[in-house]
């Protein structure tokens, strides 16, 4: 996967997570793109910061953040399939439509019940 294929693919994944969550305030939000640059602070794990355009219209701006499993590594090139959130886990998106800020935490993770 390429990071171009990553976002893209992200921002339906993320239509399909926001839409089966219980909140019907989130669960009829949409995103219309998300984009962001990998952090590498000298001190802690690395990260991914950026925009998301996300809501009700899938148009208000807010800040996300995903954080990057600690058994990453992302000094070269990022394994963009490999932080993708699969399709058989839920809870990992986390939104403040208040703060307009995102969470993104393949950590919390739960594998989605059927």
């Amino acid at each position: 996967m390429t990071e171009d294929e990553f976002w893209s693919s992200l921002e339906y994944r993320i239509c399909r997570e926001l839409k089966g969550m219980d909140d019907k305030a989130l669960r009829y939000m949409w995103c219309d793109g998300i984009r962001g640059h990998v952090v590498r602070p000298q001190t802690g794990p690395a990260h991914i910061s950026g925009s998301i355009w996300i809501g009700d219209d899938g148009q208000t701006e807010m800040q996300f953040t995903m954080a990057l499993p600690e058994d990453i590594s992302v000094d070269n090139c990022v394994p963009w399939s490999d932080i993708f959130p699969p399709e058989n886990l839920t809870a990992w998106l986390s939104v403040d439509a208040q703060r307009k800020r995102v969470a993104i935490e393949l950590s919390k993770a739960e594998p989605i019940e059927t």
